[in-house]
């Protein structure tokens, strides 16, 4: 845009010019214009082109001048408690992404930082020792009583006190309405500068082995329906070794929704089973929806077309989903994250013919949607920056985080330091270097940008920028079939209120408890599917009701906001 702009205006000027050049001609008579005369005939003998880029560079180095981000005259120091993982590099002051933002800045940052294993722990201990560090950065869930409360107590600042310091985030907020919601709590209370992202559709889906797709002569083309996937699996059996059959496993053990995906057969799962229908709060045990999509997986499971292991399996060490695909223990199909197809490719290198192939949600009916309710597409995350009443320097802080959010330091914390970490390629794209994607010292991309729980705006590109074609082809396919206008999509971390929690807390932990058990005798067939009826009005007598109620209110509060 700065570019496109520079040059009308240089044009606009060159325009100008040969415009005062005509004029001239009739005026040349004159003793008072001689002096103008001589300026234009001056013009008239330098080349159009010299005087057309003359201008621009001119132009182009007045609106393309730094903004200047310094927050004070001399270095100001501020202590900052993070739950950042620094296995790989020993402080963030080594991040050269960190050390620019200082040097931009004027302000240095001494980190204390906690373990994600132990930080939790260690963060209620300073709470409760009341003596804090200026800020915070990391998960906002760790304010055990909530984050209104954490104002109301005087822990943490409400960053509405300080609008008019943060120009940069309230623009941002005030342009995005689901940014807007997402950075307010219910009582119109702004905790934090949160880390905010373009709405990305990183997304769990299905990969099958290619040399297992390849070995039925199908493409993923004809996966479509659950029957074209039942049909795949009686062909696929006997065609490897013989009569030697690789099922499908899972990748998080036994989560509701996980095995098959969060979006199948018109139910749609978040981690707790609640989600969004028509509007209303629904949970997954009393939508009709999931006998159907239990049935599947065990007439599956009956047939050998599911792992057995599955309720185990996971991303870890030991048992672990890519160990039993590469293993060929079992992998038929496997469920993988965006992230993790990298882990999948890199262990598989070795096996001749061995690929990835993505397919789509298997649905009832071929050309139907499915619906999502993964918070990746809130462009808001659950880490963020708050800061301590205790602070000696409020203002100044409030100016230096909102100040990251500025198109400047935001490709600066996504990307890192231009011309070490980055560059553009031929067609103007941002694309890392090698320092980057194959450090030497193995950081891989730590010591060079920075991390999510942060101040700023992050570029998700830079992530597809590390991505293997795989993965990039996957997202295109799983999200080819999802129906982005009504997304089942409720607040991930719903405000209660004190009575609310109370009533929460009571029926569903008693529920989960019942649903995970009785899903699983479902699917292996120790409880017959005769039997779901009953199954769901024991959901309701333990009072689910009540639990979709209070998701409901919260929901109303948050549209609200």
């Amino acid at each position: 845009m700065k570019k496109w702009l520079s040059v009308i205006l240089a044009l606009t000027l060159v325009l100008a010019l040969f415009a005062g050049c005509g004029a001239s001609e009739s005026a040349a008579a004159s003793a008072d214009s001689a002096p103008a005369a001589e300026e234009q005939a001056t013009a008239e003998e330098q080349p159009v082109a010299e005087v057309a880029e003359s201008v621009e560079a001119s132009v182009e180095e007045s609106v393309e001048e730094p903004v200047d981000f310094t927050v004070s005259d001399e270095t100001i120091t501020y202590t900052c408690m993070n739950e950042f993982s620094l296995s790989q590099i020993g402080s963030w002051n080594e991040n050269s992404a960190f050390k620019k933002l200082e040097e931009l800045t004027n302000v240095h940052l001494e980190f204390t930082t906690y373990s994600m294993e132990s930080g939790q722990e260690m963060f209620n201990m300073t709470i409760a020792s009341g003596n804090y560090p200026d800020f915070f950065a990391g998960n906002s869930g760790w304010f055990s009583g909530g984050l209104d409360t954490a104002v109301d107590e005087n822990i943490i600042i409400d960053l509405a006190d300080y609008s008019e310091l943060m120009p940069y985030y309230q623009a941002i907020r005030n342009d995005n309405h689901d940014i807007y919601i997402n950075t307010m709590t219910d009582s119109g209370i702004m905790p934090g500068f949160y880390a905010l992202q373009d709405v990305t559709s990183s997304i769990t889906g299905y990969l099958l082995r290619s040399d297992y797709l390849e070995a039925t002569g199908r493409t993923a083309a004809d996966l479509v329906t659950y029957d074209d996937w039942t049909a795949f699996f009686k062909d696929l059996n006997g065609t490897l070794d013989g009569d030697y059959f690789f099922p499908i496993t899972g990748q998080n053990g036994f989560e509701l929704g996980m095995l098959l995906g969060y979006n199948t057969m018109g139910i749609s799962f978040d981690t707790n089973g609640f989600y969004l229908k028509d509007g209303k709060v629904t949970y997954c045990a009393v939508d009709d929806q999931l006998k159907k999509y239990t049935q599947t997986l065990h007439d599956w499971y009956a047939a050998g077309y599911l792992d057995s292991d599955f309720m185990s399996r996971s991303l870890g060490p030991g048992n672990s989903a890519p160990a039993s695909i590469i293993s060929e223990e079992n992998g038929i199909g496997v469920q993988a994250m965006y992230f993790t197809i990298n882990n999948y490719l890199d262990a598989g290198a070795g096996i001749e013919g061995f690929g990835l192939t993505p397919v789509t949600y298997p649905v009832e009916n071929a050309g139907e949607k499915v619906h999502i309710s993964l918070n990746d597409w809130i462009p808001v995350a659950g880490s963020f920056c708050c800061i301590f009443t205790s602070c000696k320097d409020i203002e100044h802080l409030v100016t230096y985080l909102d100040s990251c959010y500025s198109d400047e330091l935001s490709t600066l914390l996504s990307w890192g330091v231009e011309g070490e970490a980055w560059n553009y390629d031929a067609d103007g794209n941002k694309v890392f270097t090698e320092l980057v994607l194959n450090d030497p010292e193995g950081t891989t991309g730590s010591k060079y940008n920075f991390p999510s729980a942060w101040a700023y705006y992050m570029d998700v590109e830079r992530n597809n920028a590390t991505a293997e074609p795989t993965a990039l082809e996957a997202q295109n396919v799983w999200e080819s079939t999802v129906d982005r206008e009504n997304l089942y999509n409720i607040p991930k971390s719903p405000t209660f209120t004190t009575e609310e929690s109370e009533i929460y807390s009571k029926v569903m932990g008693d529920v989960q408890t019942l649903v995970e058990e009785n899903m699983c005798k479902f699917i292996v067939g120790d409880r017959d599917m005769s039997e779901w009826d009953s199954f769901v009005n024991d959901v309701k007598a333990m009072g689910i009701e009540k639990a979709i109620a209070v998701q409901q209110s919260c929901y109303e509060r948050y549209l609200a906001r």
